[in-house]
């Protein structure tokens, strides 16, 4: 009778379930975990210093001539600052009448992060565009 080999398929896959039966609490108690506020606080506090930059680019390139590119990539700013916002507003409102940080609000301060990131690289996209007077001629076939 040959001995059980520990490369054997079958034991590969046992030990697979068997960890991810073991993994799945843990990860489970983790989400449920409340943070302390300075966390939810400090995220709150990028998401709006982010907020500030991008708002001053946007600023910047609305204030003088625009093409059709340009334009453009402002509206894809506005579109993912919108969308961030809507997040933060969201997480405000439950950290200032619930006094908690919790998991899913970490989350959301996170994916609001993301998105303020792809509405400023958006409005510089445009500004550089506009700096360079892309969209008007094209200077990138130079």
């Amino acid at each position: 009778m040959k001995g059980f080999k520990l490369y054997n398929p079958a034991w590969m896959v046992l030990m697979l379930f068997l960890g991810i039966f073991l993994v799945a609490p843990v990860q489970a108690q983790y989400k449920v975990k409340k943070f302390d506020m300075k966390e939810c606080e400090s995220k709150y506090n990028e998401c709006t210093a982010t907020q500030n930059i991008v708002d001053s680019v946007i600023k910047d390139v609305e204030s003088r001539k625009m093409n059709t590119l340009v334009f453009e990539e402002i509206k894809d700013a506005k579109m993912w600052e919108k969308k961030a916002l809507a997040f933060m507003e969201k997480v405000k409102k439950d950290m200032d009448e619930k006094k908690v940080c919790t998991y899913q609000m970490t989350e959301d301060l996170d994916q609001a992060l993301q998105w303020m990131i792809k509405a400023g690289v958006a409005a510089v996209r445009g500004q550089i565009a506009q700096k360079q007077n892309l969209g008007d001629k094209e200077t990138w076939r130079k």
